[in-house]
């Protein structure tokens, strides 16, 4: 059997309704704030801190752990490498007087 309306009327927006939404409203936004100021707070003010600040010579209060990985190559430690490896080489060509005469 058809239902005989289709649509029901919906309910006046009351003052109740009205003093809700702004109620409502306030709180959503004083919400937001609250956590749009927290993230832009610097790290010293900050609840939760996202970075570590500290002065050149001071120790660090906690561990550091980089958030990536990153390679470099050492020119120290690649010069070391070359003259250990021309160390290890034993000599190939031995020149001697005679050795001169016989190849002449």
């Amino acid at each position: 059997m058809l239902a005989r309306r289709a649509f029901r009327r919906a309910a006046p927006f009351t003052r109740r309704d009205a003093s809700r939404l702004i109620v409502a409203s306030t709180i959503l936004v004083a919400v937001l704030a609250a956590v749009l100021a927290i993230d832009i707070l610097p790290s010293r003010l900050s609840l939760f801190p996202s970075h570590f600040t500290a002065d050149v010579g001071e120790l660090a209060p906690d561990d550091v752990i980089s958030p990536r990985t990153i390679e470099f190559t050492s020119e120290i430690e690649t010069e070391a490498a070359r003259e250990a490896a021309r160390a290890g080489v034993p000599p190939q060509y031995g020149y001697t007087p005679e050795r001169g005469q016989l190849s002449a």
